[in-house]
């Protein structure tokens, strides 16, 4: 109901008491979207739209980035993190609890996934909140991981290399690896 009188109404798009409450009620009306079996793909989707409509605010997108990896998938969290990090107050966020691991699982795919795309940028946006554990990841990866290919050019652009090896970041991206997202 609110996705089809909001677009009607942008008056409501200046009112905080209605913002909040349309986040509260189209989080918990997601959540239990995702409940429903076979749907987490439209869901999803249908997810970002209600994010992306203006005013797009970091509360909304955070909070739909937790939605998101507990009823579908983690990996996909990135999507809605970076979202809210240029919507007022955004920054707050690189604070947030779950975004360490939510950010390290995005790095994990295929670089031109989208997800892995929203990963790098929210790990560069927050890098002074997530370098310990993208440096940390390092270890637990091999040379050819998607991993590698998404996190070296941040590791290089930040010179966080320090105590890795010299040839940690040399085979990144120099590997071909067919993607069909």
């Amino acid at each position: 109901m609110i996705s089809r009188y909001y677009p009607k109404f942008p008056s409501l798009s200046r009112s905080k008491d209605f913002l909040s409450l349309r986040a509260k009620v189209g989080l918990e009306a997601f959540s239990l979207c995702f409940d429903e079996r076979g749907k987490g793909r439209q869901c999803r989707d249908e997810l970002e739209r209600f994010v992306r409509a203006a005013p797009v605010t970091a509360e909304l997108a955070q909070g739909a980035a937790h939605a998101v990896g507990v009823g579908f998938n983690r990996q996909a969290s990135s999507l809605y993190y970076a979202l809210g990090l240029d919507a007022p107050g955004g920054e707050a966020i690189c604070g947030d609890k779950e975004l360490q691991y939510d950010i390290i699982v995005g790095l994990q795919l295929p670089p031109d996934y989208r997800e892995a795309k929203a990963a790098r940028t929210v790990a560069e946006r927050c890098w002074d909140a997530v370098k310990g554990v993208v440096v940390d990841n390092v270890a637990k990866e091999t040379q050819s991981s998607y991993y590698m290919d998404n996190a070296c050019p941040i590791l290089m652009r930040h010179d966080a290399l320090g105590g890795l090896s010299d040839g940690t970041c040399q085979k990144a991206g120099s590997s071909s690896k067919p993607s069909s997202h």
